[in-house]
């Protein structure tokens, strides 16, 4: 992965996004993944508010404590940034949300926190 890559994590709120740093910084295998990387963020509340990020290599959809119908909840949100060509998402078990995921975009990567949040989140990054 080249060290411009700029990643765009979703997350569900703040508090979401606060889940994902500590993973990185409690995570040395998931900091070395992240690398040089830059990360940006976007919620939904930013998205209702009309603020869009438009300039990213990846989107990593970090959604591992929310529900199908969380996800359902927030459907234009999710819909607009899975148009991005590389996708991956982070959920807790995929049979729960897989089919809401395949309709914003089949060609989606989905990754299981079964095993925990940081591998997850890193494999997810070693496949986009």
């Amino acid at each position: 992965m080249s060290s411009r890559n700029k990643i765009l994590v979703l997350t569900q709120d703040a508090e979401s996004k606060y889940n994902f740093e500590k993973l990185i910084t409690s995570s040395p295998e998931l900091k070395a993944a992240v690398g040089e990387e830059k990360i940006k963020y976007a919620n939904f509340e930013s998205f209702q508010e009309g603020k869009r990020q438009d300039k990213y290599d990846f989107v990593i959809m970090f959604t591992n404590e929310m529900t199908a119908d969380d996800i359902e909840m927030s459907e234009e949100f999710y819909k607009h940034y899975s148009l991005a060509p590389v996708v991956s998402w982070v959920v807790a078990t995929a049979d729960d949300v897989s089919t809401i995921i395949n309709s914003f975009n089949d060609k989606s990567h989905i990754e299981e926190t079964a095993d925990g949040a940081a591998g997850a989140v890193q494999r997810a990054i070693e496949w986009c």
